[in-house]
């Protein structure tokens, strides 16, 4: 019966479906309610968010009023005292003109000052530079040292006052009781020095209204807040409730029935009040507790508490635990459900749809195992059965019919032209393999017995990135004691690069019999490379010439790489080069030859900018410093010592990273 493709797909997917259901029921139970209680936690966290924006929002209505009740008293009070200050200069430019005497002039402005009244019979005050009060609407201050006068908390009011105008006026607040009130009220006070005739001059007016005003305005704030806090509605039976860090009760939604100020926490004996206040240092988690009502088997109790600064208020929400998981059983149990009635009908589907499957899919496999069996070329009859198919099957059996079809003669045609690839791809790689062979031989590669002297030892190496490269490197003598060597390195890779390696490395050796000096041999390898290349590739080139018997090495540069000196004491120092423009770019491009000398045991490396370039899986380059390093660390070895230890500190930096440029490094020890 299980041989069947139909009875087994049947199987299958009821048997998928039934595990899923179960799978379901017993995996996401659990994640389903933890994520719904979240989500209500989540609500609950948002509800007081928006109880915290809400009281922030009243409270800076509550300081914009303040501020601006009080800047509005302030420019009163400056606008009003600099009238007076502005009479007192008129009297005083009246007695410099000489139009009045100056002690009838100071008599006629401090008469008319002490009648001058504003507002709720507020006045102004003029003292003189011993606080003496010259201008004063109350007879017990009028004429006295006030010096030592001090409001209701202390503060020498006439002393700081004093400084204050001198120092170009100001605002003073101070503690000052009403005519006929037992209490003292906050006053405050406008000052400005008149130096003319060093008189302080002030007045000042009580603000305990803007207080009152302000309390007026809380009033309002917590009665909007207890109206909104009372239509909020957590889960079945939870609310938001604030108290202050006096653990006063400022709005509870269940005053009459709930209280929490007094109540215990019976697992910690501790008022649950102080526990709220410590829960607010994370408002953010939720603090768990039970009333003192029941017992630690009763219903446990959820609150997020948040803290208001500016008011010293605490922001709590209240909840049973119980409460926040019920929509998500109530959810579950709708999901089983619903999960039960789509697993009785996807077997009653699931046995129809397979019926209507299983057929044409055992063609179909007959067909795709004629097709492997007959190298792609099926029986006649068996194609134009599967070719009905398309028309017959208007679901994914036709398509699936139609894509047969299409890959049985796709796969013909790709079998005919991956072997034409194949052979095309065999042929190119067995001619890169020539061409690389060809190019590395054009590179010497016999150290030992070239130049066959015993005044210098030479070792190099080049690594292509790809089969062929663009790096290049020689040496050979000419002469009884001149040594030529060069290193080089093609702005390209590949092919292209490889060819013009071979060109340049040709004319390099073919001038350098009529061209003596390093620099005039650039000049002519450059005019010639540069009078004939449309692809704009160029070169990098370091050349240099070793007197064998003196150790003089004359050089030149075309925009190569700075190679590095190993003294004979070990010391590595940078070779400085004369500027050179890299070559086949300018015909015309002059080039220096400088000289510097070599001493016995002395080592010069030159490479290409593939050692410095290489990069390593961070994307960060083997570097300049690295490469000086590495010679330093090897400054001891041979010429064939230094170039492996180079080639193998930048293998191991670039250690899983693909060779991304060629390398070329050539080290020539000068042994005298």
């Amino acid at each position: 019966m299980f041989r069947s493709i139909r009875i087994k797909m049947l199987f299958l997917i009821i048997g998928i479906l039934m595990a899923t259901t179960v799978l379901i029921m017993l995996v996401t139970q659990s994640e389903f309610e933890i994520a719904l209680t979240h989500a209500e936690e989540q609500s609950v966290r948002n509800v007081m968010r928006l109880t915290l924006l809400d009281i922030d929002n009243g409270y800076m209505d509550l300081v914009f009023y303040k501020e601006r009740a009080l800047d509005t008293r302030k420019q009163f009070l400056k606008d009003t005292t600099n009238i007076v200050i502005e009479n007192i200069k008129y009297y005083y430019d009246m007695s410099k003109k000489k139009l009045l005497p100056e002690t009838d002039a100071k008599m006629l402005v401090l008469d008319e000052t002490k009648k001058f009244r504003y507002g709720n019979n507020y006045y102004f005050t003029i003292f003189n530079k011993d606080l003496v009060a010259i201008s004063h609407p109350d007879p017990k201050f009028m004429g006295k040292d006030l010096s030592n006068l001090t409001d209701a908390r202390g503060n020498f009011v006439s002393r700081d006052t004093q400084k204050l105008a001198m120092q170009g006026g100001g605002f003073y607040s101070y503690w000052w009781k009403r005519l006929n009130d037992a209490e003292p009220v906050e006053k405050l006070g406008y000052y400005k020095y008149f130096s003319p005739w060093e008189w302080k001059v002030g007045s000042g007016m009580y603000i305990d209204d803007i207080e009152a005003e302000a309390k007026k305005i809380m009033t309002s704030i917590i009665d909007q807040l207890t109206a909104s806090l009372l239509k909020v509605k957590i889960a079945d039976t939870g609310y938001i409730f604030i108290f202050t860090g006096n653990k006063e009760m400022i709005i509870h939604p269940r005053m009459d029935t709930e209280d929490i100020s007094g109540l215990k926490n019976p697992q910690t004996g501790r008022l649950i009040i102080d526990e709220l206040i410590e829960a607010s240092r994370a408002p953010d988690k939720p603090f768990e507790y039970y009333l003192t009502n029941q017992t630690a088997t009763g219903r446990l109790k959820e609150s997020y508490v948040a803290y208001y600064k500016p008011l010293d208020w605490y922001i709590a929400s209240s909840v049973y635990k119980d409460e926040l998981s019920a929509p998500a059983r109530k959810l579950i149990l709708r999901q089983m459900l619903i999960i039960s009635m789509i697993l009785i009908a996807g077997v009653i589907i699931t046995y129809f749809l397979v019926n209507t499957i299983s057929n044409p899919i055992k063609c179909l496999t007959d067909y795709a195992k004629e097709l492997s069996d007959n190298d792609f070329n099926p029986q006649e009859h068996m194609k134009s059965a599967i070719s009905a198919f398309p028309l017959k099957y208007k679901d994914e059996v036709g398509r699936l019919a139609d894509s047969f079809i299409h890959m049985e003669r796709s796969l013909g045609l790709y079998i005919e032209k991956l072997k034409e690839t194949t052979s095309a791809k065999e042929k190119i790689e067995s001619e890169l393999r020539v061409a690389s062979d060809i190019q590395m031989s054009m590179v010497p590669h016999i150290f030992t017995t070239v130049p066959q002297r015993s005044e210098v030892e030479i070792y190099a190496t080049l690594v292509p990135a790809r089969e062929v490269g663009g790096d290049l490197y020689d040496f050979y003598l000419l002469g009884e004691n001149e040594l030529f060597f060069t290193v080089g390195d093609v702005s390209d890779k590949g092919v292209p690069a490889a060819l013009l390696m071979a060109v340049t490395k040709t004319l390099l050796k073919g001038f350098a019999e009529s061209c003596r000096a390093p620099s005039e041999l650039l000049s002519r390898a450059n005019a010639e490379l540069a009078s004939n290349n449309p692809s704009l590739m160029f070169v990098t080139l370091y050349f240099g010439k070793l007197d064998l018997a003196t150790g003089e090495l004359a050089y030149s540069n075309a925009g190569h790489n700075p190679p590095l000196i190993i003294r004979e004491n070990g010391k590595v120092e940078w070779h400085k080069l004369p500027p050179g423009l890299v070559l086949g770019v300018d015909m015309d491009t002059p080039y220096i030859t400088e000289t510097t000398r070599l001493n016995p045991g002395d080592t010069i490396v030159v490479y290409t900018d593939g050692v410095t370039e290489a990069m390593n899986r961070k994307r960060e380059l083997f570097s300049e410093e690295r490469l000086l390093k590495t010679l330093e660390d090897n400054s001891t070895g041979t010429p064939k010592e230094i170039v492996s230890a180079v080639m193998d500190a930048v293998k191991d930096f670039s250690s899983g990273v693909e060779q991304s440029d060629d390398i070329t490094i050539m080290a020539i020890r000068y042994n005298g």
